[in-house]
């Protein structure tokens, strides 16, 4: 048998989450095993003996070592299994860096973005677990039975009640990691008026998970607990079982999740009540969906080994897909990019439009630093801090009409007076998306030339 390195995160050596793929690797190869964090995977693995080693092949499960750590090993075969919640923050041009490597995607949106990029070794995996029969409740009551394990600090009590019709709840149990409360950080106690009107129990960290699966199986409702997810599993288990899912309507879970049918879905900037009613027939179409993917998944073993076995060829990287995009957009293939910002910028729908295409435009952004020696974001709003959040290094400065905010700083970059833009003429880029031709007027009037403004917005 070939010799294989597999490389994962040390918290999946504990919640054993990428067995079903340690699995199949391991019925094919000799695995060796590293595990590690993203954050000291490198210099962990420089102080190891893995880098020489004459592998046949290389996996990295959610360990994404920067390129210039990739080319030091020995090994040059090597698949990357990045997960879309880890690599929200990434750009085109980071992601670029890596058209030699092969990727693994278990998400349709990350499969989607690379694929835009032009990196030719890509290819999307939907992976589902077994189903399970015995966990349905018995009885079918009007009045449901939710389960809800509180993983972030955001996604809390305050907000699935605003999901949830009072009238239609019997119970919520809502489950913390830490066994002390005072030590759970994204714990966030409900009202004890809350505690009793809808019968809320708790419970914390289980020394056996089948203490967990049962508090599962108990329930009507599962809360899908993070507003983003790699894979998971956790909502997938709860799908096997036949619960019927309320989840923000964001990657992955809107790629398992159709609303109405097998799953409740809701936009986090827009809660409303969500009507339980249907709550049996939905879980049980859940689980169908499960068994129907699971059976396709279990056919992708020969595929997921030819895929690790082929060496890459060497090419020479090609922008002119991304260039095309710039100048020819099509909505359906990027909406991948509008789950993006709603997580990582918390931009307005008004501004949506625009951010649609950003990362496309940091190419042609980063080339006008080339031709001028500074950048001028006119504005410090939401769409300043959007850009700010995505190209700092093109930014000189920003100027404002609003006197209160001169002398401030937005991310490291000062505020101005608009006097500020006579003093060079340098470009000046403007983050008021929706009323730039206004602007636009404004600054010509005061004597700013057209060709110094560079606008953005697509409304």
């Amino acid at each position: 048998m070939k010799n294989i390195l597999y490389l994962g995160h040390s918290f999946h050596q504990k919640t054993k989450s990428t067995q079903f793929f340690i699995d199949i690797l391991e019925k094919n190869y000799n695995v060796d095993f590293f595990w590690t964090l993203p954050r000291v995977a490198s210099m962990e693995i420089k102080n190891s003996y893995i880098w020489q080693k004459d592998y046949d092949c290389i996996v990295m499960f959610q360990i994404l070592l920067d390129v210039n750590d990739l080319k030091q090993f020995k090994c040059q075969n090597i698949t990357l299994i990045p997960m879309y919640d880890n690599e929200l923050n990434k750009t085109y041009s980071q992601w670029s860096k890596y058209y030699e490597y092969k990727f693994i995607n278990f998400s349709k949106s990350l499969y989607n973005k690379l694929k835009i990029l032009g990196i030719r070794h890509n290819i999307y995996l939907q992976y589902a677990p077994n189903i399970v029969t015995d966990c349905q409740k018995k009885e079918y009551k009007t009045k449901v039975d939710i389960f809800f394990w509180q993983r972030s600090k955001s996604l809390n009590w305050e907000l699935i009640k605003k999901l949830i019709n009072k009238s239609q709840v019997n119970s919520v149990h809502i489950h913390r990691i830490e066994a002390k409360e005072t030590n759970d950080l994204w714990f966030q106690k409900p009202k004890e008026s809350d505690i009793t009107e809808f019968n809320i129990t708790f419970s914390s960290w289980f020394n056996d998970k089948d203490e967990l699966i049962d508090k599962i199986k108990n329930c009507d409702i599962f809360i899908q607990p993070r507003y983003n997810e790699g894979i998971g599993q956790a909502f997938l288990e709860a799908m096997a079982y036949g619960k019927c899912i309320i989840s923000p309507d964001l990657p992955t879970m809107n790629e398992y999740i159709t609303h109405g049918v097998n799953g409740l879905l809701y936009n986090p900037k827009d809660l409303i009540p969500l009507d339980l009613s249907n709550h049996k027939i939905i879980g049980e179409r859940a689980r169908n969906t499960i068994s129907q993917i699971k059976n396709i998944w279990d056919t992708k073993e020969e595929k997921i080994i030819n895929f690790i076995e082929t060496s890459t060829s060497k090419h020479k990287h090609d922008f002119s897909n991304i260039k095309k995009l710039e100048t020819n957009l099509k909505n359906e293939e990027l909406n991948f990019f509008l789950d993006d910002l709603k997580l990582i910028s918390g931009v307005s729908s008004k501004s949506m439009i625009f951010s649609l295409q950003l990362n496309q435009l940091e190419k042609t952004l980063n080339s006008l630093k080339k031709e001028n020696d500074t950048i001028i974001l006119y504005g410090s709003g939401t769409g300043a801090k959007l850009i700010l959040g995505f190209i700092p290094e093109i930014i000189s400065y920003l100027v404002d009409i609003d006197d209160k905010k001169h002398g401030n700083k937005l991310f490291g970059k000062e505020i101005f007076p608009i006097k500020k833009l006579f003093e060079n003429n340098n470009k000046i880029l403007l983050s008021v998306f929706g009323r730039s031709i206004e602007v636009i007027q404004s600054l010509e009037e005061i004597g700013i030339t057209p060709n110094r403004i560079i606008c953005l917005d697509l409304s």
